[in-house]
């Protein structure tokens, strides 16, 4: 009987020291989860930041080459305001704003992308905490239980004879006659 209610105590006591372990395991996890927020975060403003000095020099270049490339017609005396020459640039702008345009739009994703990897990291440590609360819950559910057991365990008879039978047990209904009918015994 004592032995069995120390087993009990040790078996609650357990689970309690488990459950306690399995919370400051989420809120480690959360911790984590946070800081690698913090870089994502981090990231994506230094992808912002990037782009906009890239796209600056990208700018500059452009506007280089497109000097350069009047000056070059104005020394062939090439006339620029009409027809060849003239379509010529055109299309050279606006292959350069393409480029442009489409660098700016390559590093917004990588900075959006970055972005919702810190919101994925953020979710994935509050889902570490709720999981190990439940997981804390359980295991100190299972430990009471545990211990209720062996306590109940140590009061139960072991002599067979000792222990309740239901088929064997006189109830009320055995002291029931049944009527067969008329005419019969």
């Amino acid at each position: 009987m004592f032995g069995a209610i120390v087993g009990a105590i040790t078996g609650i006591a357990s689970a309690g020291i488990s459950a306690r372990a399995a919370k400051a395991q989420g809120a480690a996890s959360q911790r984590e989860a946070e800081y690698n927020a913090k870089l994502m975060e981090n990231k994506a403003l230094a992808i912002e930041y990037a782009t906009r000095a890239e796209s600056g020099r990208l700018r500059r270049s452009q506007r280089r080459m497109a000097a350069t490339q009047r000056a070059a017609f104005a020394k062939s005396k090439a006339v620029i305001s009409e027809d060849t020459p003239l379509e010529v640039m055109l299309e050279q702008m606006e292959e350069m704003s393409l480029e442009a345009n489409n660098f700016r739009r390559n590093k917004m994703i990588e900075a959006q992308h970055a972005r919702s990897g810190k919101e994925m990291t953020l979710y994935e440590g509050r889902n570490a905490v709720y999981l190990s609360q439940q997981k804390a819950r359980a295991t100190m559910l299972s430990g009471v239980l545990s211990g209720v057991g062996k306590i109940a365990s140590a009061y139960t008879p072991t002599d067979p004879a000792e222990q309740f039978n239901p088929l064997l047990a006189e109830a009320p209904f055995a002291q029931i006659v049944i009527n067969p009918g008329p005419g019969r015994p």
